[in-house]
C-alpha cells in the first residue's frame, strides 16, 4: 500500500512528497536509512515521544520516506495529542504526525552528535525541510526550538 501527501511549498522549497513504506519491507527500513545505528534511532524516537507526550504509552508506528531523501516514523493515532517541552515553554496540542516529526528531529539531532555520521546529519535536514512545509510547521518548529 502506498499513499502520498504533497505539502504546500514553504520558503522556496519545492513540494516534498511523503510515501508510506510498505509493511512487507519494514525489516529493510532501518538498514536502508540508518545502517549501523538502527536500534538507537528507534529507541530515541520512542523515548522522546514518552518525554514530550505524557499520555503516550506505545502504539503502532508507520514508516514514511520523503521525496527529498528524508524519512520518519509516525505514530499511527487519530486526533491531537498534548505535547509539552518544558525546556522551551512549548505547550500545545498537535496531530500525531506533527508530534512524530518533532520527536524524529530530536532523535536525529541527538544521533548526529552521538555518531557524527554525515547521512544522519543529512536525514535531519531533509526532515526539517519537510517540517517547514507541513501544515503544522509553526507548531513543529516551536516544539523543537
Amino acid at each position: 500500500m502506498k499513499t502520498s501527501v504533497t505539502a504546500t511549498p514553504f520558503e522556496g522549497n519545492e513540494s516534498i512528497k511523503r510515501t508510506l513504506w510498505p509493511v512487507d519491507k519494514r525489516h529493510r527500513f532501518y538498514p536502508t536509512f540508518l545502517p549501523g545505528c538502527e536500534m538507537a534511532f528507534e529507541q530515541a524516537v520512542f523515548r522522546f515521544m514518552e518525554e514530550f507526550c505524557k499520555p503516550y504509552n506505545g502504539g503502532y508506528w508507520d514508516f514514511y520516506i520523503l521525496s527529498n531523501g528524508g524519512f520518519y516514523l509516525c505514530l499511527n493515532q487519530k486526533g491531537d495529542m498534548r505535547v509539552e517541552n518544558h525546556e522551551n515553554y512549548f505547550f500545545s496540542d498537535m496531530s500525531a504526525d506533527a508530534a512524530s516529526i518533532g520527536v524524529n528531529l530530536f532523535a536525529l539531532g541527538q544521533m548526529a552528535h552521538q555518531f557524527e555520521r554525515q547521512h544522519i546529519n543529512d536525514a535531519y535536514y531533509h526532515l526539517l525541510d519537510y517540517a517547514k512545509i507541513h501544515p503544522e510547521a509553526d507548531k513543529i518548529l516551536r516544539f523543537i526550538d
